[in-house]
Parts: structure tokens; sequence; C-alpha cells
């Protein structure tokens, strides 16, 4: 218990500084404690970045991806490269902040 904590805590500052490092906006994170991934999704000059952490590599393993306020085949492209990445369709759709059955029809086009 004690360990895993000191694991969180450690995630929770590795979070704040990428989100100052980056000057997100609007910064999002979710942490899945069990799997140690974390995901931070914020706008940076009007960007959406959305950043992946996880604990398999010695210096966790980051995956960052953009998107503006984009046209509908700019994202049917943006959620077919995060699905070919191996994301799953509810992460995409909380990452890109649309719905499951949105990401679904995207990648069935």
């Amino acid at each position: 218990m004690k360990r895993e904590k000191k694991q969180n805590d450690s995630m929770l500052h590795l979070i704040a500084r990428i989100i100052d490092e980056l000057g997100l906006s609007s910064a999002k994170t979710q942490y899945d404690a069990r799997s140690g991934t974390a995901t931070i999704t914020g706008i940076k000059d009007g960007v959406r970045c959305t950043t992946t952490l996880r604990p398999d590599t010695p210096d966790f393993d980051k995956k960052v991806k953009h998107s503006t306020t984009i046209g509908r085949e700019a994202a049917i492209e943006q959620v077919k490269e995060l699905y070919r990445q191996g994301y799953r369709q509810v992460d995409i759709a909380e990452m890109l902040d649309i719905s499951q059955s949105t990401v679904s029809t995207y990648i069935h086009k």
C-alpha cells in the first residue's frame, strides 16, 4: 500500500511537470493506478495535445498527438491513427472529447 501511494505520487508529480513544461491550458488527466498509465489532454496555442505515459520503459514512453479544430476528414484520419496505435475506442473518444459511437463510425469509414 505504501509503495503504491509513492508510485501514484511520483506519477502525479510527473504529470504536473509535463503540463507545466508543455504550457497546457484546460488540462485534463486520467490515471489508471492498476496499469500505471496516464493520459494528459490540454490546449496549447489553439492546438489540442494528448500525451500518454506508460511505465513500460525506464523513461516513460511519451506519445504526443496534436489536433486543432479540424475538418471532418482530418478528424477521421486522427481517429484512425490513434486506433492503429492500439488505443481503444473509448480511450480515443475521451482523448478527443467525442462520443465512442463517433469514433466507431470514423474507424469504419
